[in-house]
């Protein structure tokens, strides 16, 4: 298992198990949620609050995430548009 921390405003890359320490530079907080249907990666429930502090959560085990993309959206990112954490 790795740790990432990852600027909430961000995709990036996982793996099954993964620690994942959220940034948000804000001031604001952001609000993390499930896309339509899309599979959730996160073993937090949908939404997850993302405070200027920061928020810790953990991609779903392997046997429970396989590998694929997994795009989530972000209520508060200048940039808009979904999130994807791509899991090898």
């Amino acid at each position: 298992m790795a740790t990432h921390n990852v600027d909430v405003c961000e995709s990036w890359n996982g793996s099954p198990g993964d620690q994942v320490n959220f940034s948000n530079s804000l001031k604001i907080n952001c609000i993390v949620t499930q896309n339509g249907s899309n599979p959730w990666p996160f073993t937090d429930n949908s939404p997850i609050i993302v405070p200027p502090a920061g928020t810790t959560t953990y991609l779903k085990p392997a046997g429970q995430l396989p590998n694929g993309s997994y795009p989530y959206g972000v209520d508060c990112c200048p940039t808009q548009g979904l999130k994807i954490v791509t899991v090898p």
